[in-house]
């Protein structure tokens, strides 16, 4: 047998003095059928499982090469082994009778051996002799080991037909083939992009403030993993009203009302106990966010250059702690001229609470909790129905491995019988060449009876005659 290692796809030949053609095979092939056949070997305990396909390739001018393979899904209904049942059989002459893409098409046969020795059993060579009747079609046998490399051999018709089944001409060791280094490329394409940060970290990106009067937000906490961004946001734009001047002080953005309202719940029992009530803020124009306005009116503070984050996060800090405080404790703004009565700013400062007594809520809310109830006994009966679905699940598979015992035993009933029948075919053999030897004995003592008779007889007219007979 001879090799060629220039690389995975190169042919590897095997002759033998009494194989009348050469065979050629795919190490990668090969190679797929070795892995295949040794985690079969290991998926079960002692010896593990059998398995078999067919393999694929050409014949070109008294050479038979076997490029592909086609694995045989073995029902195992007599056991390990690969005994094949009604349904393989049917299975194989499907696979036998289908095309095969590149102009492939079956050539022989494979199968391992876990618990014996490289030859092929009485059933082995009716499976090669049913499906695989061309003089050139092969038999491929392979027997894994635990410590041992796999070892194979091939098996095929001599000139005059008949099969070598003890043993292999030719035994030859299924060497793994070596592993390929990956090119940089494909291996830079399978890491995958590298990230530029971690996880938790946090990225301040510092902007430039806006040339003209602007706002400074509030820095809001973010979750980990986000941006924590400090910019410049433009003044929010007055109403329209000629009677509103504009404000020229720096301004900070209010919270949203439903996260204003509840702090502003909070400061008033504060103020309750004060000798004076705070004052209200004035009523703000339609369509203009609710502002905080500073304590002092003061000219638009110069821009400053951003120094670094530090000074970002102590600029962020500083702010809100003012924020608090002027939550805590709001000043008067600057009075406009159109006046209105405290009554006034307070109905529009403090936006009227939906009633929680409401009764269309409390429809809802009853609404809601029917909705669950039925969610829950939904749910329930689900989960029942799922109890009794895996429960009748339990039982199917209960019923199916009884099946497969009752399969098996089955199989090993037809199998004794099949060895009841060869024995007493042979034994009637025997028999019938037996009665053939007594037939042939009694015809040859039936003939010297005969012959003692006449010479009797012989004797007895000699001696009744008075002339003796001739």
């Amino acid at each position: 047998m001879t090799e060629t290692f220039a690389d995975h796809s190169a042919l590897a030949t095997w002759s033998a003095p009494e194989c009348p053609f050469t065979i050629e095979y795919s190490r990668k092939a090969l190679d797929d059928i070795r892995l295949a056949v040794v985690d079969a070997f290991f998926s079960l305990p002692r010896g593990g499982a059998e398995i078999g396909g067919l393999l694929l390739g050409r014949l070109e001018d008294n050479r038979v090469q076997i490029l592909d393979y086609a694995p045989l899904e073995c029902e195992h209904a007599f056991g390990p082994a690969f005994t094949l049942s009604p349904a393989d059989q049917t299975r194989l002459g499907d696979m036998l009778r289908q095309s095969y893409p590149g102009g492939l098409r079956p050539v022989g046969w494979y199968h391992s051996h876990t618990r014996s020795e490289i030859s092929l059993c009485e059933a082995d060579v009716d499976i090669h002799n049913r499906y695989f009747p061309e003089r050139w079609q092969v038999a491929l046998l392979l027997r894994p080991s635990t410590l041992q490399p796999t070892r194979a051999g091939f098996f095929f018709r001599e000139p005059d037909g008949t099969i070598h089944a003890e043993a292999s001409y030719q035994e030859f060791v299924v060497e793994p083939l070596p592993l390929q280094q990956v090119p940089a490329a494909e291996a830079e394409a399978a890491r995958g992009p590298v990230r530029e940060t971690e996880p938790e970290a946090v990225v301040i990106h510092l902007s430039e403030p806006e040339p003209a009067r602007c706002v400074e937000t509030e820095a809001q906490p973010e979750a980990p993993g986000t941006e924590a961004r400090f910019e410049a946001v433009p003044e929010l734009p007055p109403a329209a009203s000629e009677e509103q001047e504009p404000v020229r002080a720096p301004l900070l953005l209010a919270p949203p009302p439903e996260q204003a309202e509840p702090e502003r719940q909070e400061s008033a029992p504060a103020a309750a106990h004060t000798e004076e009530p705070a004052p209200q803020p004035a009523e703000e124009p339609a369509g203009a966010v609710p502002l905080f306005h500073d304590i002092e009116d003061q000219q638009p503070r110069p821009q400053r250059p951003w120094l670094g984050i530090a000074a970002a996060l102590a600029i962020g800090l500083v702010l809100g702690v003012a924020a608090d405080r002027a939550r805590s404790h709001p000043q008067p703004a600057p009075q406009t001229p159109v006046a209105a009565s405290p009554a006034t700013h307070h109905e529009t400062a403090v936006p009227a609470q939906p009633n929680p007594e409401d009764a269309s809520l409390r429809k809802q809310n009853d609404d809601l909790r029917k909705q669950i109830s039925d969610l829950t006994a939904q749910n329930n009966n689900l989960r029942t129905e799922n109890a009794h679905l895996n429960e009748q699940q339990a039982d199917l598979a209960k019923q199916q491995a009884q099946r497969n015992k009752a399969q098996a035993d089955l199989g090993k009933q037809q199998t004794e019988l099949r060895q009841q029948r060869d024995d007493l075919a042979k034994q009637a053999a025997k028999l019938k060449a037996d009665l053939s030897a007594q037939t042939a004995r009694a015809q040859t003592l039936q003939q010297q009876v005969d012959d003692l008779r006449r010479q009797l007889q012989r004797r007895r007219l000699s001696i009744q005659s008075s002339d003796p007979l001739p």
